[in-house]
């Protein structure tokens, strides 16, 4: 269509020259790594990295499209280029690739696969609550909640791990409930293997879920069933650990797992304020789990009575819940992608235990429900009559209480359903967050000043700016504001060396920082500069927030201009960026001039003929363009720096709740609606776009340049047809796979529809006691070899 344009970028004769002498041949790149600069091409080899190619004599540097249409979206899947030599196929363009339908196709089956852990946890939800002696209605109103109210629905649909994860550590439980209830001991061991694979399964899907290897052990002595304590629980935690050696060391990544591990609590992994954690993950806009699931209100009304009732039983998913709680509240890795607290997706089906008594008192209509039951307080001195008024008005209110969250979690979890969560996080962070002013901490509050502290927002200002007219990396991703890396030699001096092109009188500017110091440190380094005419050196100290130090240097062909830097001897010397500037002297030497007062902001004082970012992006990866008269730096060893600058880009998105994901995705989907309802009004469309929620919150007008690149509905598998339309050997495998998804769908509603009709409150699946009443459950009376309790 007209509206797409697609732009070959081609250089001038003497720039393809330079690129062809990197080529060898008509079909070879020959390209090089662009951080090590050994051919003095930093910024050439960087466009020849990201897609320039030698065909028949024609040389393309970069290759460009843009799009415009309903959904932002425009599939390139083949480029010809000609020449001399005839017509070649560009195979280097990854969109449409072989290896990128493999990979769009691998995840996809892995974004499958999940549905069935997910749907495993909702089902094993039903047993586990009869064996606290819920009925079959409140057992199935429980999985249906938890299924399609909470984060269990969208993260079945997600390529993440925390539901196979969640899936295992439920498959534990109820495994270790399933050996308790055993009526032989054969049964009862079988069990219990079975629970410790599956507690290994939890910890090895994810290292932070190893603890239920213990949880299960411990289980096994507070309620050991058939087999004496001591035996199960040594046999569980033997059984785990020979099982999770094998696995670890049968997997490259295990030593890499301990070591991260390792060197994460070393770091400070779990050094995030415990309070402010607790209150992000529970509480706050863009990731508070009450948001994102409110049933989980429930679990909150419904804790005290589930304690009260069951007593030792209640320990496990308790503990569960305190432990995730704790653990990421004190971790500073809870942010980033994905819907509402990820990392919190194998706790829930734990937590929504809790809410049974909340449920039952809902669905049932003869259970008692007072204040007293509920653990809310109350009187026993209150008369019958107004005991039974009191039970029905909270009988009410628990049945509200549980129609109302699940209809606002069941609308909150289409929202994702039907978009994609990176729809608006990329939109946020490449576009919005550039736009707010520091980061957005003023309007998100406390909490948002304790996060920005936690990730060094002192130190943000020490950090590189992105140099300006490089908007994105190799990969087509936006920069991020800021960065910083280093150049480095482990044995001082470090040599760097810049090779002329020509002779030249120019100014040089180094920028050092010591990033991971203190500035109360006592480090210092001797930087020293020979060019062709001169000797200089400057000693720099206290350069924590950084320093900018310039010589005026004489350039001459075949004598490269050196940097020397000597270190204090606390560490290895360090530099970040080389700037070069045109000379404002005309001759004569001058003295070397020292900036302590720019930080990183460089653009527009330095770097107006150009500059090299040591390995400012991730990689590490040079960045920047040298000047005419510099043919090449090399010397020294790349490293970059995690700053913290991707998790400060989220602050807004996390802790303000005009900008929270809840809201943008409602706009989103607004706009998708007027799309196609009213196609034609594009006036319509128009202003909807430029209406996002934060410009009714906070007042700002701080829009995406293409916010209607967020637009599409992504109804997986359904939109599945779409993506592989051309695709037509797996079509087939499309239309089943879908045939199926739609077929079970419409069996399991059928299921649920039946099992609910045949249930009621009179026909439990077990006991299931009036609420506040001193009956004691079965399964709570002592356990010995001769009465083992059973429940079906």
């Amino acid at each position: 269509p007209d509206e797409n344009a697609l732009r070959l970028d081609l250089r001038t004769p003497e720039r393809r020259e330079a690129l062809g002498r990197d080529a060898r041949g008509p079909d070879a790149l020959g390209l090089s790594d662009p951080s090590s600069n050994q051919a003095g091409r930093a910024t050439e080899q960087r466009e020849l990295q990201s897609g320039a190619m030698a065909r028949g004599g024609v040389v393309a540097s970069s290759i460009r499209f843009d799009a415009i249409n309903g959904t932002g979206r425009l599939h390139l899947r083949a480029v010809l280029v000609s020449g001399e030599r005839g017509t070649s196929p560009v195979t280097e363009v990854t969109s449409g690739s072989p290896d990128e339908t493999a990979d769009w196709v691998t995840r996809a089956a892995f974004g499958f696969a999940n549905v069935i852990p997910g749907a495993a946890t909702v089902g094993l939800l039903i047993p586990i609550a009869a064996w606290y002696g819920a009925s079959r209605r409140t057992a199935l109103t429980l999985a249906m909640i938890f299924g399609g109210a909470t984060l269990a629905w969208p993260y079945a649909r997600f390529d993440f791990s925390e539901t196979l994860a969640g899936a295992f550590a439920t498959g534990a439980f109820a495994a270790r409930i399933s050996s308790i209830e055993a009526i032989t001991t054969r049964r009862a061991v079988v069990f219990n293997l079975i629970a410790a694979l599956a507690a290994v399964g939890a910890g090895i899907t994810k290292y932070t879920a190893l603890w239920f290897i213990g949880l299960v052990a411990i289980d096994a002595i507070v309620h050991p069933g058939r087999i004496p304590r001591i035996v199960t629980a040594v046999a569980i935690g033997l059984t785990a650990a020979l099982v999770g050696i094998v696995a670890l060391a049968g997997g490259a990544s295990a030593p890499i797992l301990i070591t991260q591990l390792w060197d994460g609590l070393m770091r400070g992994w779990l050094g995030f304020p415990l309070w402010a954690g607790l209150a992000s993950l529970v509480l706050s806009s863009g990731k508070g789990l009450v948001w994102f699931a409110p049933p989980v209100l429930l679990a909150g009304a419904g804790a005290v009575s589930f304690v009260r009732s069951h007593r030792l039983r209640a320990w496990i998913p308790i503990m569960v819940t305190l432990m995730y709680l704790a653990t990421f509240g004190s971790k500073g890795g809870w942010h980033g992608g994905g819907w509402g607290p990820r990392y919190l997706v194998p706790m829930v089906p734990f937590l929504m235990l809790l809410s049974l008594p909340v449920i039952g008192a809902a669905v049932g209509r003869r259970s008692a429900c007072t204040s007293e039951a509920l653990g809310w307080g109350g009187s026993q001195s209150v008369p019958r009559s107004d005991e039974r008024r009191e039970g029905r008005g909270w009988r009410r209110l628990a049945r509200w209480g549980t129609i109302m969250t699940a209809l606002a979690g069941l609308a909150i979890q289409t929202e994702v359903v039907l978009k994609h969560p990176n729809a608006y996080s990329i939109m946020f962070r490449d576009h919005i967050s550039p736009e707010l002013d520091d980061y957005g901490i003023a309007i998100g509050g406390t909490l948002a000043s304790t996060y920005a502290d936690y990730y060094r927002i002192e130190k943000a200002r020490s950090e590189l700016v992105s140099p300006p007219g490089v908007p994105t990396d190799i990969h087509g991703n936006p920069l991020p504001q800021r960065g910083l890396g280093h150049v480095i030699d482990r044995d001082s001096p470090m040599v760097l060396k810049l090779w002329p092109e020509r002779t030249a009188r120019f100014r040089l500017t180094v920028y050092v920082c010591n990033y991971d110091g203190l500035p109360e440190e006592d480090r210092f380094q001797n930087m020293t500069v020979v060019d062709a005419s001169d000797t200089q050196s400057v000693m720099v100290t206290d350069f924590a927030r950084g320093e900018y130090i310039t010589w005026t240097v004489d350039s001459r062909v075949g004598d490269p201009v050196t940097i020397l830097a000597y270190d204090s001897g606390s560490a290895f010397p360090v530099i970040s960026a080389l700037f070069f500037d045109p000379d404002t002297e005309t001759s004569g030497p001058v003295s070397p001039i020292v900036d302590r007062s720019t930080g990183g902001d460089w653009v527009g004082r330095y770097g107006r003929d150009g500059s090299l970012l040591f390995a400012w992006e991730m990689g590490p990866r040079d960045i920047g363009k040298l000047p005419s008269y510099i043919n090449a730096v090399t010397g020294g060893e790349r490293v970059w720096v995690d700053t913290g600058e991707a998790e400060r880009s989220e602050i807004a998105m996390l802790y303000a709740p005009g900008f929270s994901p809840l809201l943008a995705h409602a706009w989103l989907l607004g706009n998708d609606l007027i799309h196609y309802l009213r196609p034609a009004d594009a006036a319509l469309q128009q202003r909807a776009l430029a209406s996002p929620p934060w410009r009714y919150v906070h007042g700002l007008e701080v829009h995406s340049p293409h916010p209607e690149y967020g637009l599409g509905i992504d109804l997986w598998p359904l939109a599945a047809r779409q993506m592989f339309a051309s695709h037509a050997g797996v079509m087939s495998a499309v239309w089943v796979l879908e045939g199926l998804f739609l077929t079970g769908l419409a069996i399991a509603a059928g299921m649920v529809v039946r099992a609910w009709k045949q249930s009621g409150p009179t026909s439990p699946i077990a006991s299931e006691p009036e609420l506040g009443s001193d009956v004691r459950l079965p399964h709570l009376q002592p356990e010995t070899d001769s009465a083992i309790p059973h429940h079906p």
